[in-house]
């Protein structure tokens, strides 16, 4: 009879047992399912306010690209889910999630990490294909943004054949791709075409716009600096920015040595404009070389101190990390041989390919990618 008595309390122990077991369980499922919603349901505001894009943004202008480069990821993400996998076949919505995806793929390159850049902009190109196969247009533009990666690293035998390829569509990278690799004869004979004189001449648009800088850095490349100043304000459509204008004009000043009028355009352009981070540093490297060749060195130390102080979320081997050491070789000359030194070791590590334009040419690297 005890015995029977003690299964009895045993079993109710167990059943009392499983039964809390069962709510525990039940809670838990509860609870990870309101989660979900919360999660769910912020991540569905994060998406239909483009608060994350518009945080990645507002980084991009500010020079924090790491932080935008996460913005933008959490962007495609979300967008990936709300705009593609949760929705049918025939309203599945691509532009916005490749647009986040391109936002984000910029942020490298900005950061300088150039070759991960190159193999982004392949993965979206080949879901572009493969959900927008009509969609030519985007297409070309990511395939121009992988050719402009390749130029970056000197593989013009493989930027070349994109550019030659896009030249009826976007003729003005393969003309500067010909400038960069001196071969000056073909880049004429592209300016000279029919196509592009008639879109210089025409001058409505933005590609006429930067044709007519195409034909600028064509006279400056082969040393017509006569020719670029005659035919500036000729060429180049007059509709032009202030702060383009600008930029070209304090150039033009530069190569010809008359540094006083440069230096006023330079100081009016970083004092005024607003640039990207990549691009205001381009112009301060410039303005620090012009300082010190006309004897303000302690300006020009300065100029590269700044640029230095900035560059804390660039990847190590970024093309401007490496050009602001071999410019400021060039300047601070108590520390000479240190940014010297750092420079060569960071585009050692580059490990350029024999066929890259840039092997074993730092000077010309650093010409290349500080150009505006």
């Amino acid at each position: 009879m005890k015995k029977t008595l003690k299964i009895k309390a045993k079993n109710i122990k167990q059943k009392k047992n499983n039964t809390s077991k069962s709510k525990t369980v039940l809670v838990c499922i509860f609870l990870l399912f309101l989660a979900s919603l919360i999660i769910c349901g912020g991540a569905y505001f994060l998406f239909d306010e483009d608060i994350l894009a518009q945080k990645g943004l507002n980084f991009y202008q500010n020079g924090q690209y790491k932080y935008a480069e996460q913005c933008y990821k959490f962007d495609t993400s979300i967008k990936k889910l709300f705009l593609i996998t949760l929705k049918s076949p025939q309203n599945k919505d691509f532009y916005s999630y490749f647009e986040s995806r391109e936002e984000m793929i910029k942020c490298l390159v900005e950061r300088g990490n150039i070759s991960k850049a190159i193999f982004e902009y392949q993965k979206l190109l080949k879901e572009v294909k493969a959900n927008c196969p009509r969609d030519e247009e985007m297409s070309n533009l990511l395939n121009l943004q992988i050719a402009n990666c390749y130029s970056v690293l000197g593989l013009y035998g493989k930027s070349l054949p994109v550019y030659q390829s896009l030249k009826n569509w976007y003729p003005q990278n393969l003309i500067q791709a010909y400038i960069d690799t001196k071969d000056y004869e073909k880049a004429k004979s592209v300016l000279l075409s029919d196509e592009v004189r008639e879109k210089i001449e025409d001058g409505e648009d933005s590609d006429a716009v930067a044709l007519g800088y195409s034909l600028l850095s064509y006279y400056k490349a082969i040393g017509r600096y006569d020719l670029a100043t005659e035919n500036y304000t000729t060429e180049v459509p007059s509709f032009e920015t202030d702060m383009i204008s600008a930029l070209n004009l304090a150039d033009l000043n530069y190569i010809q040595k008359n540094y006083e009028k440069s230096r006023e355009l330079y100081e009016e352009l970083l004092s005024s404009a607003s640039f990207s981070q990549n691009t205001r540093h381009k112009i301060q490297m410039r303005y620090a070389i012009l300082l010190n060749e006309s004897g303000k060195s302690y300006q020009a130390e300065k100029a590269i101190e700044e640029i230095f102080k900035e560059q804390k979320e660039l990847f190590d081997l970024s093309p401007e990390v490496i050009c602001a050491n071999y410019v400021a070789s060039k300047i601070v000359s108590s520390k000479a041989d240190k940014y010297a030194e750092i420079a060569q070791k960071k585009f050692d590590r580059l490990k350029l390919p024999a066929e890259s334009y840039f092997k074993n040419d730092i000077d010309y690297f650093c010409k290349i990618n500080t150009r505006l």
